[in-house]
């Protein structure tokens, strides 16, 4: 996704309500699922033989929420790029438009929010000692 030009124009992609966040958020989602990845790899979990990655149910948990981000960000590109081609042009967004935009932001949002409990419920303790005793 090409970065947004500065621009007076109220009709630029980037006045979207969120929009500029978005590649970042999905940037941070990338690299959650690519820790998460690296630490269920390594780590156990109390009473169970193997590392957290080798359980079903997280790799199951995982793989749901994978799909999800890259459908997310499918979709931003997908929104942004018909945007971008339509603003090229000379034209304005549209309420349409400019709803699409709102609509892939909040999916985003709503991805991110959602994505990350069944890899938290599959290791709480290792949660804890990640983001509470650093």
């Amino acid at each position: 996704m090409r970065r947004c030009a500065p621009s007076p124009s109220s009709s630029s992609v980037c006045s979207a309500s969120g929009w500029a966040a978005t590649p970042v958020a999905l940037g941070i989602a990338r690299r959650a699922l690519d820790e998460i990845v690296r630490i269920a790899s390594v780590k156990g979990r109390v009473g169970y033989a193997t590392v957290i990655g080798d359980s079903e149910l997280f790799r199951l948990g995982f793989a749901k929420y994978e799909a999800l981000h890259r459908a997310a960000r499918a979709c931003v590109y997908e929104v942004h790029g018909e945007a971008e081609a339509w603003i090229n042009t000379g034209n304005d967004l549209t309420e349409v438009q400019n709803a699409r935009l709102r609509q892939a932001v909040t999916w985003v949002q709503e991805v991110n929010a959602v994505k990350w409990a069944p890899c938290f419920r599959a290791a709480p303790r290792l949660v804890f000692r990640l983001f509470v005793r650093g």
